[in-house]
């Protein structure tokens, strides 16, 4: 219930700063403040499921008809974004959008097996997903660059060298920035993994498995 409330309080005070204060949309866009409660969907979501409230409705979403209905609202409410600008996107697309996307979480966790989305288990696909964060932090900084680059190609061409480079660049960061991070945070967590036995009182210098 409080995260319901603060998610309804959020999309008040999104309304508020659009059509009364009059704010600045980059500020809507970016701050903390007025984006808070897409990330208390999440949170939401992970309630609801954790704890097994409303099951007759996710055993109702959790089709295959309705998972396409709700993936057909998401790319209709975005395509108005398109359409409507900032006022749409700020006011209703916020809202609704991360509502549509927290289903469509659960749908296709329940139906990974189906034939509508197993195709998201195929190994290139879940590697797209591992590099998700590393193209989120990347796209902005590599998308404009290379566009200017292939700017006298077809569009196919500068678009499929657009993707290629971002891939690339997202995988580079991932390998090299990444990967390296999360094992200093496990040998920081984990002092034991990677030592030499010797240096647990195993009296070899082999490494134990991490």
């Amino acid at each position: 219930m409080v995260l319901a409330a603060m998610i309804g309080t959020i999309w008040v005070y999104r309304g508020v700063l659009q059509f009364v204060i009059g704010v600045d949309q980059g500020y809507i866009y970016e701050a903390f403040d007025t984006r808070a409660d897409q990330l208390a969907m999440g949170c939401l979501l992970t309630v609801l499921l954790r704890s097994g409230h409303l099951p007759r409705l996710w055993g109702w979403l959790c089709t295959p008809g309705a998972s396409v209905v709700a993936l057909a609202l998401l790319v209709a409410s975005v395509g108005l974004s398109q359409v409507f600008g900032a006022v749409y996107r700020n006011v209703v697309g916020f809202a609704i959008d991360p509502l549509l996307v927290a289903i469509l979480i659960a749908q296709v966790i329940a139906l990974r097996e189906s034939w509508l989305w197993r195709w998201l288990n195929w190994r290139w696909v879940r590697y797209l997903g591992t590099l998700s964060y590393s193209i989120y932090l990347y796209q902005q900084a590599v998308i404009h660059p290379v566009q200017q680059a292939f700017m006298s190609y077809p569009l196919p061409v500068m678009l499929g060298a657009t993707l290629a480079s971002v891939i690339l660049i997202a995988s580079v960061s991932y390998h090299l920035v990444e990967q390296p991070f999360l094992r200093v945070k496990t040998t920081i967590a984990n002092p034991s993994v990677g030592l030499p036995r010797r240096a647990l009182g195993q009296g070899s210098l082999d490494y134990v498995p991490s």
